[in-house]
Formats: structure tokens, C-alpha cells, sequence
């Protein structure tokens, strides 16, 4: 790795004894944009840093983050210091509750709430991660003239910021505010209880600090921060009433990999891991290499001639001196050939604990993993408060315990490890079964809200999306936390959600051949923002008259215009209609009593004279003459309940795929029109793969999959086998535009397709192979996270997920 170290002098360093608390606080100045002033000249800034899945990734995108790493160490010149800073600090558990527990409301669901709340409780209170992990880069520069510095800072934050961003698309830095930057050294100081760090409420009474305040009161910052009391010994040091213990990597070996910082970090241990960064100016690095090789020659042919004047061969020198010569070449060849930089890099070790005896224990227990990597965490004796200052998120070196690493060797030491799912105001998906932390997660942070979920039968699918479904009907409405409100809809091809729905207090609209409910596929929401509606309903068309001829056939292009012209033809009227109303009343967009109909078409199909136009008219004759006249109708029926299911069960499998199209059809009209009213609209197609029966099927849904977002939908498919989704170029495109996808139990075929489309490690893909019932993997943009769900069957909500079709409901 080319870690060695040089003879160098060490710097004079005067430091006064700290005589108080306030005095060892190593800082001297915060401005109001954050930046610190350490000492006299010398000004830090702190940039928080996004976290990255980069243990969960192929080998392939773990090298592009890996050089991506190496490029951004590069980028600092030598007269910037760095510091990168991982804090572990005790979870508020009480704080992560609020977030996600469902406020009361007045839909008559809240012994519900009241369930899934205890539910959520539990596995917060239960959850061994007891930590929550922030990363830092903070950067030093020294500048007697404060303007001249802060220039400098602004120009490292924009280097910061370009590099950071070729890492991934998903890492972003942001500077931290002056109560941030206080905030982490609160956190460090402060972990008994003692005081509180905020000083004020905001508007929504929730505690919130003041930078202001503290003028106010006479106090200073370091009166805000500082611990009730400190206390330095020999090999530990006290905080008010919490141990702490600094230590140093002594001997980083030569076996170190990008996991071990991980393995220190992702412990359930208070802890502060600092990487110090001084970066050399490459010159004179090359010229100390160059003496230091000239040194090493000549102390060996010395000790050569020395041992040939005595008798004795030169197979006796010692071999640390070959290995020092054979390191030092290589090192100099990194630096002037392979574009590798030098950096002095000190790196710190501070843990905590709520007594001796467990801080003992965590000593032991972090040596024994540096051991397990060949290297040493040593306690730094009697410099316990030098070691807690500089492991500071504050970029104050006051080690002289430095080793020199090229750019390759620094760069093992990435602080990226593996995102786990805990976003705040996320709904709860299960436990982590790596971390076992609880999984928060809200599927409307990203770009846009599309979803798959996979599994063979029995694996847990429905399971899933009932428990999605549950949150989200829970958090709308008056019980929002952020103001969202939420409309379900499911197409049920096996009468699996009938029981959820009439649970939850929604509707059932049963389909089937003969009865008087219908519902009119030709039923179209005119939305003056999309540019050209009717062609689009015609597409819509074109793939519906395809599903009715059934396996997988097509109509050509001649007969696709002539449906064009039919379409166009019977919804003219309908436009003008439309229209009228539209001009006196904005609002409406939709009149089902004036929509055309199958009928309609069938009849204007029927009177042209063109044969495909007699042909498709004999195709649409069963569906509106026959018994399956239940699609050639006006929509009989309204429903403005907030969850609807559509069973199509008693369609028959020969009709289901027809039925599933008509459902959907009639979803994205209410789309349509709970948008208008400031509704998500979240909807669940079951056996999807109904969907993608020929390519103009597979147009159809993947339009919904570009647009949903547009009008705040929330589009889940569910199947059974990924294959079905990768038959064509155009469905393989709904995969890539849908960033969270379930996995649960899949095939070996279907694993490996699926492993290598979305580029999941084997190690992760395990997760999917005879998975329990309720388990597999989550993957969104991000991470991807195995997951279990255990339903507590001792619970209404638990009774009502597992309620399978053939129960009696």
C-alpha cells in the first residue's frame, strides 16, 4: 500500500494547559455561515455527506466509486487539510416514533392506528441499532486574512461539490449551519442527559435553536456545547457521567480493505472516527523520496562493505532494510508514473460508554476487529484529550502520530458503507435483516413513485402491498402527517383484497358477465395539458380490440387507421359537448353520461365499407351483443370512497385480461380527477403481466409508468415472474423506469435475470432464493436492503393481511 514513514523533524509545538472546560473546547470563533475558527489564522468548514450503498453493490460499480474516491482525495491542493469524520450518537427513539406514527382522523380507522402504532413502537424499542450515523468532510485552511480564507473555503466547497457528484448521483454534500456544526459537538460532549441543546420551539411547538439566543442569555457557544464536567486520564477520559476512550491506528498492515472502516463504524457503539488528511506538495515529495532512496542505498552498500571487511555476507543485513528499499521505489514510481498523490494521515479512534466497565469491554472489542485485519487500534496514553480534539469534527490535528499513504492506499479508507432504509416520515416495511433496524421508507422522495413487486406464489406479494396499502389509507386525509391526501385502487384478479376492503371501510365493484354493474372503457377525462388526448385513447383502443383477439395477436396498420378514424369519428360530439361545459365551468372535464361507447364504435366500425373495418367490428359484435355486454355500456357506477377494489374474479381467466384493462382505464380517470381535488392517487395492478399480453399492451403501461407521476400517481405492478416483464425491449423499459422493486422468493431463471438487469451482488440475491414467507430484498435507487415482515396474527390488521381469497369473508 506504500505506507511508510519518513524521518522528519517534528514541529516545536507550545500548547497551554487547558484549565477549565471552556479551555479545552478547541475553538476559538464561529461565524454566522458556519465556518470555525480553530485557532489564530486558521478557519474549517464542515460539509455534512450523504451516505452511498457501496458494500451492497457489483464489483464493477464498487471500482467506479472507488477511482471516483481516489479523483476527489486528488483534487485537495497541499495547502488544504481535511478531515473525514463519521459520528455515531444515541437514536432518539422517542423523536423517530413521532415521525412515523399515524395521527388520529375521522374515517373510522383509528383502532387501527391505534394497532399499527403499537406495532411500529415495538420494533423501535426492540431494534438492536440503537445509533444514528452522520458523515462529514470538514476542510482547513490557513489565512491570516479572515476574507482571503473565506474565498478560499468558498472555492474548496465548489471542488468538493464537483467530485462528490461523480461518486454517484445519489451523494450530495451541503455546508452545515452554525447550530449543525454546534449541534455534532453537542452530541460528542454532552451524551448523559445533562443539558439540552435546543432553545427555542418553532411554530408546530417542535424544539428548534436559536443561533441568536445565546447572546441573549450571556452565554457563549461553548457554554451551549460544553459537558457538566471533564475529566482526562492516562488511557480514558470522562464527559460528565460518560466514559470515553481516544486510540490511534498504529500499523495499518498491508491487508487493509474498503470494509474495515464499516466494520469500526456500523457497530451500535457512540463513536467518533476521524481520518485526518494533510495532503504533500508532489514536488517536494519527490525530492524527499529521492533523498530517503539515496539514504537506504547508502546505509545498504555501507553495511555491505562493513560486512565484507569482517568476514561475514551480506545475506546477514537485516531484511527490513530491503523492504524499506523495495517500498520506497515502488512508492516513488506511484507518485511520478500511476498519478498518485501523498498525504499525511493521522487516523483517530474515539469511542464512548456508560461506564468503565463497558468501555472496557469496547476497547477489547475494536482491537480484536483491527486485529482480525493485521493492524493495530493502540490507546493513545496520556494524550486522551489530544486524541478527543482531534478526532472533533473540526479538522484540529494535535497528533503528531502521522503515516504517509499514496492516493490508492488513503482511498481504502472510504466512508461509504450500506444505506439502510430509515427515511423519517417513511411508513414501516419490515426489519433490516442485516442491520435488524426497522425499514422507513416513503416511496414519493424520489424522481418518480413507479413499483414492482416479484415473487413466486405464497412468497408474500400480497402480503406487501396490503401492509403498503394499510399505511397509506391510515396517513391520508385528516391524519396526514404532510398534508397528503390518498385514494387506493386495486384490480383483484382472485378476490384477494375483498376482505381488506371491507375492513378498511371501502368499496368492492365486482365484475361479471351478466350482471348490471358496468363500466365503460371508452370513459375518457379530457385533460387540457396533454396535447393530443384522442390519440392517445385511440392507443388505448388499439391495445384493448388486441387483448379481445387474444394471444398475443395484432391488428395492422391499415385496420389500426381505420380504428383511428372510427375513434375519432364517435368522440367529436362528446369533444364539443365537453367543451361547452368546460368554458362555463373549468372544473369539468368528464361527462360519463355523454361518453361514447363500445357500442358506439361497433356501430361506426359496422357502417364503413372497408372489410378490416367488418372484421374488427365482428371481433367487438361478442362484447357488445353477447353476455359479455358488461363493457359495451355507460358507467353505472360512482364512488368517491378513498379505496376501491375492483374484482374481476368472476370475469372468467379468458376475460380477466380485458377486465384488467378496463379497470385500469377507468383508474386513470379518476387519477385524473383526484389530482384536480389534491388527491395521490395510489393504484395496484395485480398479475400485471396481464398487461403485456403484445406490444401495444406493453405501450399502454409503460405510458402509465411515464405519466402517473405527472398526476400524482402511485403505480405498483405485481407478478410472479420477472420474465414476464422482459419479453420485449418495451416492457424491459418499465423496469428501468421503476426505481422501488420487491423481491421476494424468485426461481433460479428468474434470479439470475433479474440479479444481472439490476446488478444485484449473489450475496444479496440469496435473500431471494426459498426466501420465508414475508421476506426477499427491497432495491431502489439507492440500496437494496433484505427485508422480513413477520405479521403479528394477534391483531386485527395481522387477521386481515393473511386473510387469503378462499377464507370466508
Amino acid at each position: 500500500m506504500g505506507l511508510f514513514n519518513f524521518f522528519k523533524k517534528k514541529e516545536e509545538t507550545h500548547r497551554k494547559v487547558p484549565k477549565t472546560v471552556w479551555q479545552s473546547i478547541p475553538y476559538e470563533l464561529i461565524f454566522a455561515d458556519g465556518t470555525i475558527e480553530t485557532t489564530k489564522g486558521v478557519y474549517t468548514r464542515a460539509f455534512w455527506l450523504d451516505n452511498l450503498n457501496f458494500k451492497n453493490t457489483d464489483t464493477s460499480k464498487q471500482m467506479e466509486i472507488f477511482h471516483a474516491y481516489e479523483d476527489l482525495l486528488n483534487a485537495f491542493p497541499p495547502s488544504v487539510e481535511f478531515q473525514i469524520v463519521i459520528q455515531n450518537y444515541p437514536a432518539d427513539k422517542r423523536e423517530l416514533f413521532e415521525t412515523v406514527r399515524f395521527r388520529p382522523g375521522k374515517d373510522g380507522r383509528n383502532r387501527f392506528r391505534q394497532e399499527r402504532n403499537n406495532e411500529i413502537l415495538r420494533v423501535i424499542t426492540h431494534s438492536k441499532r440503537n445509533v444514528c450515523q452522520d458523515k462529514y468532510i470538514i476542510v482547513r485552511v490557513k489565512n491570516d486574512d479572515v476574507e482571503q480564507a473565506m474565498r478560499e473555503l468558498d472555492n474548496i466547497g465548489k471542488i468538493l461539490g464537483r467530485n462528490i457528484s461523480r461518486l454517484s448521483r445519489d451523494v450530495s454534500i451541503r455546508p452545515l449551519k452554525p447550530e449543525e456544526r454546534l449541534h455534532s459537538l453537542f452530541l460528542t460532549y454532552v451524551q448523559d442527559g445533562s443539558t439540552a441543546f435546543y432553545n427555542d420551539v418553532d411554530e408546530n411547538k417542535k424544539p428548534v435553536f436559536d443561533f441568536g439566543k445565546i447572546g441573549e442569555s450571556d452565554l457563549t457557544s461553548k457554554d451551549i456545547i460544553g459537558p457538566s464536567g471533564m475529566e482526562f486520564r492516562a488511557s480514558s477520559f470522562k464527559f460528565g457521567d460518560t466514559w470515553g476512550c481516544a486510540m490511534f491506528l498504529q500499523d495499518p498492515g498491508n491487508l487493509l480493505s474498503t470494509d474495515f472502516l464499516s466494520e469500526l463504524a456500523d457497530s451500535s457503539c457512540n463513536l467518533l472516527l476521524s481520518i485526518h488528511h494533510s495532503p504533500l506538495d508532489t514536488n517536494k515529495a519527490v525530492q524527499m523520496m529521492k533523498r530517503r532512496m539515496m539514504d537506504i542505498d547508502a546505509d545498504i552498500i555501507g553495511r555491505q562493505m562493513s560486512a565484507s571487511r569482517e568476514g561475514y555476507s551480506a545475506d546477514v543485513l537485516p531484511p527490513d532494510l530491503f523492504e524499506a528499499q523495495k517500498e520506497t521505489r515502488a512508492l516513488y514510481r506511484d507518485v511520478v508514473g500511476n498519478d498518485q498523490k501523498l498525504f499525511d494521515i493521522t487516523f483517530t479512534f474515539c469511542i464512548f460508554a456508560d461506564s468503565k466497565q463497558e468501555l472496557d469491554a469496547n476497547v477489547k472489542m475494536f482491537r480484536s476487529i483491527a486485529e482480525n485485519r493485521l493492524c493495530k487500534l493502540k490507546v493513545l496514553t496520556f494524550q486522551q484529550e489530544q486524541g478527543i480534539n482531534s478526532a472533533l469534527p473540526l479538522c484540529h490535528n494535535q497528533l503528531e502520530i502521522k503515516r504517509l499513504y499514496t492516493t490508492q492506499s488513503a482511498a481504502v479508507f472510504l466512508p461509504f458503507t450500506m444505506l439502510d432504509l430509515d427515511q423519517h416520515e417513511g411508513f414501516y416495511y419490515g426489519t433490516n435483516q442485516i442491520t435488524e433496524s426497522p425499514i422507513f421508507y416513503t416511496r414519493l422522495s424520489g424522481d418518480n413513485y413507479n413499483g414492482l413487486i416479484f415473487g413466486s406464489p405464497g412468497s408474500g406479494k400480497s402480503l406487501f402491498s396490503k401492509n403498503e396499502i394499510i399505511s397509506v389509507l391510515l396517513s391520508g386525509g385528516e391524519s396526514s402527517r404532510n398534508g397528503r391526501k390518498n385514494r387506493v385502487y386495486v384490480i383483484d384478479p382472485e378476490a384477494e383484497y375483498v376482505h381488506l376492503a371491507k375492513a378498511m371501510r371501502g368499496e368492492v365493484i365486482d365484475l361479471s358477465p351478466g350482471s348490471k354493474t358496468y363500466m365503460n372503457p371508452l370513459d375518457m377525462d379530457i385533460n387540457y395539458d396533454e396535447a393530443d388526448p384522442i390519440g392517445k385513447k385511440t392507443d388505448y383502443i388499439i391495445s384493448l380490440i388486441e387483448v379481445m383477439l387474444g394471444s398475443g395477436k395484432t391488428i395492422n396498420p391499415t385496420a389500426k387507421s381505420i380504428v383511428a378514424r372510427c375513434v375519432s369519428r364517435i368522440y367529436r360530439p362528446y369533444l364539443d359537448h365537453i367543451t361547452s361545459l368546460n368554458k362555463s365551468d373549468p372544473s369539468i372535464t368528464c361527462d360519463k353520461q355523454a361518453m361514447p361507447t363500445l357500442s358506439s364504435l361497433y356501430h361506426e366500425l359496422a357502417s364503413q365499407d372497408e372489410p378490416e373495418a367488418q372484421s374488427i367490428a365482428s371481433i367487438l359484435e361478442m362484447y357488445v351483443n353477447g353476455s359479455f355486454d358488461t363493457f359495451s355500456h355507460k358507467t353505472s357506477i360512482e364512488t368517491n370512497t378513498d379505496f376501491c377494489v375492483y374484482n374481476i374474479k368472476n370475469l372468467g381467466s379468458g376475460n380477466k385480461t380485458l377486465g384488467l384493462y378496463v379497470c385500469l382505464n377507468d383508474i386513470l380517470n379518476r387519477m385524473f380527477e383526484n389530482h384536480k381535488q389534491g388527491y395521490w392517487t395510489w393504484f395496484y395492478i395485480d398479475e400485471a403481466y396481464l398487461c403485456l399480453q403484445n406490444e401495444t399492451a406493453a405501450d399502454f403501461l409503460m405510458e402509465i409508468w411515464k405519466r402517473a407521476r405527472k398526476w400524482r400517481g402511485v403505480p405498483t405492478g405485481i407478478m410472479q415472474n420477472p420474465e414476464d416483464l422482459l419479453q420485449s425491449s418495451k416492457a424491459r423499459r418499465i423496469l428501468a423506469n421503476t426505481p422501488f422493486i420487491t423481491l421476494f422468493t424468485l426461481s433460479e431463471n428468474d434470479r439470475m435475470t433479474i440479479g444481472e438487469l439490476l446488478k444485484i451482488p449473489q450475496e444479496m440475491l440469496d435473500y431471494t432464493r426459498n426466501a420465508q414467507r414475508g421476506g426477499g430484498l427491497i432495491h431502489t435507487n439507492r440500496t437494496m436492503v433484505p427485508f422480513f415482515y413477520d405479521v403479528d396474527l394477534d391483531t386485527e390488521l395481522g387477521r386481515i393481511i393473511t386473510t387469503k381469497a378462499t377464507d370466508d369473508i
